[in-house]
């Protein structure tokens, strides 16, 4: 078991005997603030006290318990894989999304203050409290709520119909019923996107240099 775990890179911090303590809990969750994949207890042969499973909820460490130890491993790499999955997701929560949309012809329900339209998402993921701009890269506004059939929505994707309301913007000054939109991404996130090729499709990057290229134009 321990020749495995260290073939796999993984440092052991103790191997003892007996069944996992409170006390082995309170000293794994130290290890696994510095390091989230690898703070963890592998119980191979062996249980844990009922107190110990009760710590470990609580504070967040997570117990591997079996007799065959390739189970074991295999259970760990499973859950490694879908915590980095989840860290992705969550680091995602935090970045403006790729989106491009297109005005329905004959949905304008407010001309401005803000403008309400509705809109075809064309690609990507359309969220709320984020900037747009047209097609030569010139700011229209910024979305401030999403609907779908008049109740909020937080995000809407490929090929969802919508309601949406722009602050800033006023149909015949500066959107029309012909215009498709495109969010507006901080340059500084644009590389941390790209990095995301595990989480984003490849029409969502594609759509990530696209947007690149349009907030190039207006700065030209």
């Amino acid at each position: 078991m321990i020749k495995l775990l260290q073939d796999k890179g993984i440092r052991i911090r103790k191997a003892d005997v007996g069944e996992i303590s409170r006390r082995d809990v309170i000293e794994m969750e130290g290890i696994k603030e510095k390091e989230p994949l690898k703070g963890v207890i592998f119980a191979f042969h062996t249980g844990a006290k009922p107190d110990a499973l009760e710590e470990a909820g609580k504070r967040g460490v997570t117990i591997f318990q079996g007799d065959v130890v390739y189970r074991l491993l295999e259970d760990y790499d499973r859950w490694q894989a879908e915590q980095k999955n989840k860290s992705l997701e969550e680091k995602l929560e935090r970045l403006v999304l790729p989106a491009r949309v297109k005005l329905l012809p004959d949905h304008v329900f407010r001309n401005a203050k803000p403008a309400v339209v509705g809109v075809r998402v064309l690609a990507g993921r359309l969220r709320a409290n984020v900037d747009v701009m047209n097609g030569k890269g010139e700011r229209i506004g910024r979305i401030a709520a999403i609907q779908l059939e008049g109740k909020p929505l937080s995000e809407a994707r490929e090929g969802m119909e919508v309601a949406v309301s722009i602050e800033g913007a006023t149909m015949g000054r500066n959107l029309s019923e012909k215009d498709e939109l495109f969010t507006v991404i901080p340059r500084k996130q644009f590389h941390e996107l790209l990095e995301l090729g595990s989480v984003l499709s490849q029409p969502e990057l594609e759509l990530v240099s696209e947007i690149m290229g349009l907030e190039g134009k207006e700065e030209a």
